[in-house]
């Protein structure tokens, strides 16, 4: 991104700053929802529950930090919410965390100071695309649903290469589909015919309150002019990753077709109607079918990995 567009990013995320556990009147984004979290998010290998894919830190501390970590790192951090939990869950004991925008740092850093954690958590306004980590430092390091924002991929997780120990992790929760939202028609296809066979009260939009009739990809300009960041580089996230790391453990959690169909209806879906939880629950059967057959691949990950060979 040239320097104009980061610039637009920053700003876009001042100003739209995501605060995590924030009650909303509706829920609006598909994994918000506890209906989808209940029937339709793939639930994470537990030793004695089901975890779904939203409580993938929980998930860590049972599976890979049953021993806190020292030192931790978080990019992309946003308002702290992961850090806060890093620390309260003892997964680590100490953690950096670094964010492209001056306002998420300062709320983050806020939340932080009401909760007393101000000397576990060290927050600082940096721009991960030309971030500098020290070498041999973190024994963890987070990316939470940021990844797909940071356009140098191979520069980054060089720098994680470098900062993590030998024995370190690297675990990231990622939206890993199409690079700028550029949606392929197969999948376009699919989900608006599902959409067209929705009973019209659970197709009402709860931003615009009309009728949903349409899902559509954005062109590439109205993206450059929203938030240049916006999925810069997802499609090739894994791919990258993978030059310099071991996954060790990947958990695909759909999404392809939920998060368009369900954006901004979700909260339509009444926990109370049979017929409602009957139909997101047909909903999810049809993503996890199409994404097993190879029909369409899933749009979000959770990956823990590992460093293929030390610097």
């Amino acid at each position: 991104m040239k320097r104009d567009e980061i610039q637009k990013s920053s700003e876009f995320w001042d100003t739209h700053i995501r605060i995590h556990g924030e009650k909303n009147k509706d829920y609006i984004h598909w994994m918000v929802s506890p209906l989808v979290q209940e029937f339709c998010l793939k639930k994470l290998p537990s030793y004695d529950k089901k975890i779904p894919a939203t409580q993938w830190i929980a998930w860590i501390k049972e599976k890979y930090a049953q021993t806190p970590f020292n030192m931790g790192l978080s990019l992309g951090c946003g308002d702290g919410s992961l850090e806060r939990h890093a620390i309260q869950y003892k997964i680590c004991q100490q953690i950096d965390a670094f964010d492209n925008s001056k306002n998420s740092i300062e709320v983050a850093e806020q939340f932080c100071k009401n909760n007393n954690l101000e000397s576990f958590i060290h927050y600082h306004h940096k721009d991960i695309n030309e971030i500098i980590l020290e070498k041999n430092k973190y024994d963890i390091v987070f990316i939470g649903s940021a990844l797909h924002h940071f356009e140098k991929l191979e520069y980054i997780f060089n720098e994680i290469k470098k900062g993590l120990k030998s024995d370190g992790l690297l675990i990231i929760n990622e939206f890993i589909g199409p690079t700028q939202f550029q949606w392929n028609e197969k999948q376009l296809k699919i989900i608006n015919d599902l959409l067209n066979l929705l009973p019209t009260d659970l197709k009402i939009d709860r931003i615009s309150k009309e009728i949903k009739t349409k899902v559509d990809k954005p062109s590439i300009e109205s993206m450059n002019n929203l938030d240049p960041s916006e999925a810069i580089r997802s499609s090739e996230i894994v791919s990258v990753l993978s030059q310099n790391f071991e996954i060790i453990e990947r958990i695909d959690y759909g999404g392809t077709i939920l998060h368009l169909l369900l954006y901004g209806i979700v909260d339509n879906f009444d926990g109370s109607n049979e017929k409602d939880i009957c139909i997101l629950k047909m909903l999810g059967y049809i993503e996890d079918l199409l994404i097993s057959e190879n029909v369409l691949s899933s749009d979000f990950t959770i990956i823990v990995a590992k460093n293929i060979e030390k610097l």
